[in-house]
């Protein structure tokens, strides 16, 4: 089961893989049991990039990538509002991973990579084809030595690079994976932990240490919530997204520039080693940040509401897992003034609608080929605020829960099948998921599906 992500790299070994302690145990540990961290490319990324060349003044460039074929029953609440959805679906999607690494005559490595995928929906049609857009989802350059690795560009945080416990291993089948797709918008549950789009994509500074008796450490500064390259909000002459933190002109209605964060710290510590024959990973962290502020414009939210203001986001991050043989089990949590939307985990939540706590448990099994495993997922956040949509009164609290059960096995060097079964509530009181506003209907949303899939991964 995927092979090509067990294969530990030089890379890989830089950036750091949550597993990688666990080897120290008496028996031999899969390394993906130990929570799957982003590591160099992301969780869902193929097999680790080559070593670096030995030769120094020399550099190896490659491309990797990752292909899936899937065929899913579904059953979607959101189908009963449509007389042509099916309860059954095929598809297929692409990552592809380009990148280079090279040594310094002082031994020093450095390299980049880019991940380009599937852009769902595509930026321009093309015909039948106008899905098949690529976009680039992470841009990462580093610089390694024995003092640690200094990353840089649109990469994931230090939360997310040291994380464990979240069981996203076996099956792309946890609530944050591609197959997450296959359900509508409406009735996804929203993954509320470090690696998501919201957070990797913003240019960012990364320092990651190198380890130390089972210790190891990150820090992490991302100064705007500008994704890489330049935004369409730097525009009217402003241009450069350095001389600008917001779009041009007033703020919008609902606040959306306000919602945004800037000079935002992440940092996170790890232990990783053995008790005897049972493996220990321990990783904690901890984001803070500002937002932006409102510097005196004035306006109103849809509802007719003043605007209201957004706190500075906190949050706190932890997880852990044990392993014995090929057996895991674990969790993860994070909680704080924060209001995880599925994009960005940590989006500030407006003043007065309190905070989120979100934790997963699971465990798995690895043998050989074959791996099973299984999660729980539980949220609970302020959601959608009532201000942001026509009609008085309030929401209340948007709870989430998502069950995963998977089995995989590695048929051939490079290829695995797995299946899996995935249920997803989701609920709001007030709040309609499938028309978004306000309304006494939809505020509850259910989704379950039974998925096969084939993965290559080179």
């Amino acid at each position: 089961m995927r092979k090509s992500i067990l294969a530990a790299s030089t890379a890989l070994t830089i950036v750091g893989l949550a597993g990688a302690a666990v080897a120290q145990t008496t028996a031999p540990v899969n390394p993906l049991i130990a929570g799957a961290p982003p590591g160099l490319y992301g969780v869902y990324g193929p097999s680790s990039a080559p070593s670096a060349t030995n030769m120094p003044g020399t550099v190896q460039a490659y491309v990797r990538g990752r292909l899936y074929f899937d065929a899913a029953i579904l059953a979607d609440s959101a189908d009963n509002l449509s007389g042509k959805s099916s309860s059954y679906s095929i598809g297929a999607a692409a990552r592809l991973y380009w990148g280079f690494q090279g040594t310094t005559a002082q031994g020093l490595t450095y390299g980049a990579f880019i991940e380009t995928r599937h852009n769902s929906g595509g930026a321009t049609a093309s015909g039948n084809t106008g899905a098949a857009t690529f976009k680039v989802q992470r841009a990462v350059g580093f610089v390694a030595g024995s003092w640690g690795t200094f990353r840089f560009g649109g990469s994931d945080d230090p939360i997310a690079l040291l994380m464990t416990g979240t069981f996203e291993g076996i099956g792309d089948t946890t609530w944050n994976g591609d197959l997450g797709g296959l359900v509508h918008a409406s009735t996804l549950v929203n993954w509320p932990f470090a690696e998501n789009s919201g957070t990797y994509a913003n240019p960012k500074l990364v320092y990651l240490s190198p380890r130390w008796n089972g210790f190891d450490f990150g820090v992490g500064f991302t100064p705007s919530s500008n994704g890489v390259g330049y935004p369409q909000t730097a525009t009217g002459g402003l241009g450069d997204p350095r001389t600008t933190s917001a779009s041009v002109g007033t703020f919008i209605a609902g606040n959306g520039d306000l919602r945004r964060s800037r000079n935002l710290v992440t940092a996170a510590a790890r232990y990783a080693g053995a008790m005897g024959p049972v493996g220990v990973v321990i990783e904690g962290g901890v984001a803070t940040g500002s937002t932006i502020k409102n510097s005196g414009l004035t306006g109103l939210t849809t509802s007719g509401a003043a605007q209201y203001g957004y706190r500075n986001p906190l949050a706190f991050d932890a997880g852990m897992m044990l392993t014995y043989g090929g057996f895991a089990v674990g969790g993860h949590l994070v909680t704080g003034s924060i209001n995880p939307n599925g994009s960005n985990n940590l989006m500030p939540v407006a003043k007065g609608k309190g905070s989120s706590t979100a934790f997963t448990v699971g465990a798995s099994y690895v043998t050989g080929a074959w791996g099973f495993s299984t999660s729980f997922l539980r949220s609970l956040t302020p959601g959608a605020y009532a201000e942001d949509f026509a009609g008085l009164g309030t929401f209340g609290k948007r709870s989430e829960t998502g069950y995963v059960a998977a089995v995989s096995y590695g048929w051939a060097p490079n290829a695995t099948l797995s299946l899996s079964y995935e249920y997803g509530a989701r609920r709001q009181t007030g709040f309609n998921f499938y028309n978004p506003g306000k309304s006494a209907v939809g505020n509850n949303t259910k989704a379950q599906g039974l998925i096969l899939t084939n993965y290559f991964q080179w």
